[in-house]
């Protein structure tokens, strides 16, 4: 008997525990959506650099090259760049998000990154 009520005991403070996960979690996917949207309404970019052509003898083809507290920081776009951007030189503003993956064949500077929100300066 003390097993059986041990067991029930057990399972009650599982499904209790299980529902304040899931209202928090909604609650905490709920801020995530309003803060998207918020996000989404604003496509200004906040990084500024420059499209260079500059490792293509190297078989890289674009990157983007910005200072980020006085280092140059090497970009390459994951998705190759709209030719109106791609353009050796053009200053653009933008937003990006680095990824984990394997540079592409040729590129031995830089990281892989999602580039958004792009723009000319």
């Amino acid at each position: 008997m003390k097993k059986y009520i041990f067991l029930l005991l057990v399972s009650v403070m599982a499904v209790t525990a299980c529902k304040s996960k899931k209202s928090t979690s909604s609650s905490a996917s709920s801020t995530s959506s309003t803060t998207g949207t918020a996000s989404m309404a604003t496509a200004a970019g906040t990084t500024t650099g420059k499209v260079s052509h500059k490792y293509r003898s190297a078989g890289c083809s674009t990157v983007i090259v910005f200072m980020k507290d006085g280092t140059e920081v090497t970009l390459i776009p994951k998705d190759k760049l709209a030719s109106e951007y791609d353009m050796d030189g053009l200053e653009i503003t933008f937003n990006y998000h680095p990824l984990k993956m394997p540079n592409p064949a040729g590129c031995t500077v830089g990281m892989p990154a999602e580039i958004t929100d792009l723009s000319k300066k």
